[in-house]
């Protein structure tokens, strides 16, 4: 049975200040396989570039796209993942 696991936006530590966060660049495409710890992607604001881990291995769905913005929480891909 295929489970499909959300990746989404994790908190980004920026003391208080306001900023936009942008998916810089996806290192998977759509459809690729990926396995757990795996760095599917770039996600950057004004201060920081931060690499984006998946917890599952499966296969990718992108969701946003690069140079999209994005707020925290919210489903930036999906994993289908063998249950």
């Amino acid at each position: 049975m295929i489970k499909k696991i959300n990746i989404k936006m994790p908190y980004m530590e920026t003391e208080g200040v306001d900023f936009k966060i942008a998916v810089k660049k996806w290192l998977f495409k759509n459809n690729d396989n990926v396995q757990k710890n795996d760095i599917i992607a770039e996600i950057e604001n004004e201060f920081a570039i931060l690499e984006l881990p998946t917890e599952k291995s499966g296969k990718i769905t992108i969701i946003k796209k690069e140079g999209e913005f994005v707020t925290v929480g919210d489903t930036l891909c999906t994993i289908d993942v063998e249950d």
